[in-house]
C-alpha cells in the first residue's frame, strides 16, 4: 500500500477517539462547572454502585475498561470523600463490594440529573433511528474487540 492511498482522516479509530475524548472532556467540564469534585469515571462508579446496590472492583474494572490499579485509585478517592465504602463480600471474602454511603447516594441522585442533561446536549439534532444504529454499531465493534482478546 502506498502512503498516498492512506486516508488517515477517515479511519474509524479517529472518529471513536474524537468522540470518546470529546465526551469525557465535556462531561468533566460540566461536572466541575456544576461544583462536583468528581471525574466522570468516579461519577460512573457511584451511579453503577447505587444502581447495583454494590459492585466488586473486578466488575468496575470491566465496566470502565480500566486496569485494577486505576480503579483502586478511583475508589480510594471516593472513600476519602466519604461517598463510598468497601464492604467484604459475604459470598467471597477475597472480594470487597463498593457501596455508597448516604452522602454518596445523595451525590448520585444529584449527578444523575446532570448526566441526563449532558447526554441530551450531546445527542441534540440526532434522530432516534440514527442513535439506535449508532449504539448497534458500537456494540458490534466492542463485541469484535472482545472476541479477539
Amino acid at each position: 500500500m502506498k502512503k498516498e492511498d492512506l486516508n488517515l482522516e477517515d479511519r474509524i479509530g479517529r472518529y471513536l477517539g474524537m468522540a470518546a475524548r470529546g465526551w469525557k472532556t465535556y462531561a468533566n467540564q460540566k461536572l466541575a462547572g456544576s461544583g462536583y469534585d468528581l471525574t466522570i469515571e468516579q461519577a460512573i462508579i457511584i451511579v453503577h454502585a447505587w444502581h447495583h446496590n454494590g459492585l466488586n472492583q473486578q466488575h468496575i474494572s470491566e465496566m470502565l475498561d480500566r486496569d485494577k490499579t486505576s480503579i483502586t485509585r478511583f475508589i480510594d478517592v471516593l472513600e476519602n470523600e466519604k461517598f463510598a465504602k468497601r464492604v467484604p463480600d459475604k459470598n467471597d471474602r477475597r472480594q470487597n463490594l463498593i457501596q455508597l454511603t448516604p452522602k454518596g447516594e445523595k451525590k448520585c441522585r444529584e449527578f444523575f440529573g446532570l448526566a441526563i442533561e449532558i447526554e441530551n446536549e450531546l445527542i441534540q439534532g440526532i434522530n432516534q433511528s440514527d442513535l439506535k444504529i449508532f449504539k448497534k454499531v458500537l456494540t458490534k465493534i466492542h463485541q469484535n474487540i472482545s472476541d479477539r482478546k
